[in-house]
Parts: C-alpha cells; structure tokens; sequence
C-alpha cells in the first residue's frame, strides 16, 4: 500500500501530504487575516485613504486602533507566514530547506513590522528605522525563497508551481519598482501586497490540490481488483 503522507515521485524529491497540507492551512488564514484586518481598520481609521495612504500608517505612531492593527495586520500574519515556511521545509524533502528558512526570516521581519510602529513625525527615530527596515528585510528575504521554492517544485516535477513561484516574484518585483508610474503611493504598495499574498494562496492551494490528487491515488492503487478479498493481517 502506498504511503499517505508522501507523493510518490520516484526517484524525484519526495512531497510529504500532510506537511504540504498544514502549510496550506497555515499560509491562507495569513493571507486572509491580513486582508480582512486591511479593509476592517481602514474603515475605522478616521480620513484614511487605502488609494494614497501607506498600510504602516495604521499601525503608526497615535494611529486610532494603533496595537489592534499592529497584532491582528502584521504580527500574527507574520507568525502564521513563519508557521508556513516551518511546513514547507517538511513539504519539500530533502530539499526545501533553503526555501524555508528565507520564508521564515521573510514572516519574522513581517510580524516585526508590527512591533516596531512607524513615527510619522518622526521619521528618524530608532522605532521608524526598525520598522522601515523590517519591512525591507521581509521583501528581501521573500524574493530568493520564491525562486528555492520554484527550484524545488521543478525538480519535484510539478511545472504548475514552478511557474507560479517565478511570475510571482515578477510581478512584485514589478510593482515594487514601477507601480508608482501606475498611480499613487497606496496603490502601488498594495499592489505588491496584492502580488506577494496571491503567490502564498495560489500556492497553498495547489500544494493542497496537489496533496489531495495523490492522496486519491495511493487509496485508489491500495484497493484491491473487483472480486479479490481484500488481504486480512493475522
């Protein structure tokens, strides 16, 4: 009987179900979590504009729900994208260590975003530079884990997340460098966030998909032909 918790690839890396599942679970309630508070604070924060306003501004310095943003915007979506790269390194095996570690410093610096609040009177400050720097480091150490990921994936054989993998990082290096030619400041932040958190849900989800198609297979190779009992263990 083929073992449930691998995706039987030969002589390929091996793709654990269950890690590749709790990965899924992991990375879209982050990409939820993040978006949901984003629309729910916005509404809250009086004159805010998600069209020419930073997303940092709701978690700065005398912001109306300022820790509420910071906890709910940065800090457990961050936790929760660490949590995810702790599962693609078992995703992956052996080799999705590269990948995952880059993931996890990519979650940490996100979460540590909401820790340290920008001061927007104070741009110099020793909490603004953390912020700013965390928030630097989070993109940084996001781009080469994307790319590990798409090595991975290809020489597991699945083209499908190779290619999301490389688009993704694209399309964020794009609208982190360009999208402000496209329209205001907020616009183009938000594009990137809209990219980098596309990339996390289109690849939980095929990891999942992925997961379960050959958790299908191996039950459907395990049952026995019509008319033979299947075997009783003594």
């Amino acid at each position: 009987m083929a073992n449930l918790e691998q995706f039987p690839t030969g002589a390929q890396p091996v793709l654990h179900f269950a890690e590749a599942r709790r990965a899924a679970q992991f990375g879209l309630l982050s990409a939820a979590l993040f978006w949901i508070a984003l629309v729910i604070f916005g509404t809250l924060q009086p004159g805010y504009s998600h069209a020419h306003h930073a997303v940092s501004e709701l978690g700065a310095v005398g912001a109306a729900h300022q820790w509420a943003w910071n906890w709910l915007g940065f800090i457990l979506p961050g936790a929760l994208l660490a949590g995810f790269a702790t599962k693609i390194a078992g995703t992956f095996a052996p080799s999705g260590s590269a990948a995952a570690v880059l993931m996890f410093l990519c979650g940490a610096m996100f979460a540590a975003t909401g820790v340290f609040s920008a001061d927007l009177h104070d741009h110099g400050s020793f909490s603004t530079r953390l912020h700013i720097l965390a928030s630097m480091l989070s993109l940084l150490a996001w781009l080469p884990a994307s790319l590990f990921l798409a090595a991975d994936a290809h020489r597991a054989g699945d083209r499908g997340l190779t290619w999301i993998s490389l688009c993704a990082a694209l399309l964020v290096v794009t609208s982190a460098t360009l999208g402000r030619l496209l329209g205001p400041s907020g616009v183009s932040q938000r594009l990137t966030f809209a990219a980098f958190f596309l990339w996390v849900v289109v690849v939980c989800l095929r990891l999942w998909w992925n997961a379960a198609e050959h958790s299908r297979t191996a039950l459907g190779n395990s049952c026995p032909p019509d008319g033979v009992p299947a075997r009783q263990d003594r």
